[in-house]
């Protein structure tokens, strides 16, 4: 028997805090083929049950061409059983009782049991509820699907707290975790393990590398477990650390991010962040973001850059300078109430206007 776990989908998403409006539009709609994709692979794959560790959705409210794609896919599958169990981002009801397909199951606040084929599938919407209430049969395959954040033991002011310590020697073969947007697998026990699907699809640069799903492979009979990675985000999301300390002019940081990102080997179709980093000198001129990033614009679907160089100011070349430079810059030093980076900031500007240069 084959069993797709997956979570954190979060259709709908608004994902307006890294891309402007014309590319959240698009990954919105990206986000809901690849959830008919994890489908479409299911059916190959002969897949017989999905289960949606929680967050299926991102916010209460869900758009109506978000819930039909979901309702369609699920209705128009049905050798697959889906269980659905609702996260912190999920609406209480998403489809009205006379829309639910017949091979929808959810959980709810008290543990809830389906059994399919010899495998015993538990769940519960309290991510804190304890064990109380799971009886498992220890001759049965027992997966357990909670939506929560993994710990050692259990922390009474944590609604969201799935103490693993409680689970433990109950019979448990598989706990299928959301609520963490990597994936990740430990074991629980002798018996079991516990994962974290992660999300089919990054949405932000805090999301980097790899997504898709568990596969669980299960031999009943020999009450054999094995789980797998599937990749299957259409895009990538890459943040590339760049040093440009050496760089004097906006001409020579594309050069050196160049290079960087042609050793690294990303493929167009993804999303790459370039974070530009070192120490520059303090009359080198300030870097034009978005001439950077436009010189990028046509070999990524998105690039993003961000400035995290620091200014370097060799004090010891101002002591004795007595220009008007060299008395700004010693005023500036004198300051105790300026934290050190602000002091390089405020430098950087000073001597590029007595240069007569535009200030930025």
């Amino acid at each position: 028997m084959k069993i797709i776990h997956c979570a954190d989908l979060h259709l709908d998403s608004k994902m307006e805090t890294h891309l402007d409006e014309k590319f959240a539009a698009k990954r919105r709609f990206e986000l809901l083929m690849t959830f008919r994709k994890m489908i479409d692979y299911a059916v190959e794959k002969g897949v017989e049950a999905v289960i949606i560790a929680g967050d299926l959705f991102d916010k209460k409210t869900v758009s109506k061409e978000a819930k039909n794609t979901v309702r369609d896919a699920i209705l128009n599958n049905p050798s697959i059983e889906f269980y659905y169990l609702r996260g912190n981002h999920d609406a209480a009801e998403v489809f009205k009782e006379a829309q639910s397909p017949s091979n929808l199951h959810t959980f709810g606040d008290e543990w809830t049991h389906y059994s399919l084929n010899g495998v015993d599938i538990w769940g519960c919407e309290r991510a804190d509820a304890g064990p109380d209430g799971l009886s498992l049969n220890r001759d049965a395959v027992n997966i357990v699907v909670l939506h929560g954040q993994a710990q050692e033991y259990r922390n009474n002011r944590d609604k969201e707290c799935i103490a693993l310590s409680e689970y433990r020697n109950l019979g448990i073969d598989y706990m299928a975790l959301g609520h963490i947007h990597e994936y990740t697998v430990s074991r629980l026990d002798a018996r079991g393990i516990f994962c974290y699907s992660g999300c089919l699809e990054g949405r932000g640069f805090d999301e980097c590398g790899e997504h898709g799903f568990s596969l669980i492979e299960i031999d009943v009979r020999n009450h054999k477990i094995d789980n797998s990675f599937e990749n299957i985000s259409q895009r990538t999301l890459y943040e590339v650390s760049v040093d440009v300390g050496d760089c004097m002019d906006d001409v020579q940081v594309v050069d050196v991010v160049r290079d960087e990102l042609s050793e690294a080997s990303i493929d167009s179709k993804n999303m790459v962040k370039i974070i530009l980093t070192g120490s520059r000198a303090v009359d080198a001129p300030k870097i034009t973001i978005d001439g950077v990033c436009e010189s990028f614009a046509g070999d990524y679907f998105f690039i993003k850059v961000k400035d995290e160089t620091k200014v370097f100011v060799d004090y010891n070349s101002f002591a004795n300078d007595k220009s008007l430079r060299g008395e700004f810059v010693r005023k500036v030093l004198d300051r105790d109430d300026i934290s050190e980076d602000d002091k390089s900031e405020i430098i950087r500007l000073g001597i590029s206007a007595l240069a007569g240069e535009d200030v930025k």
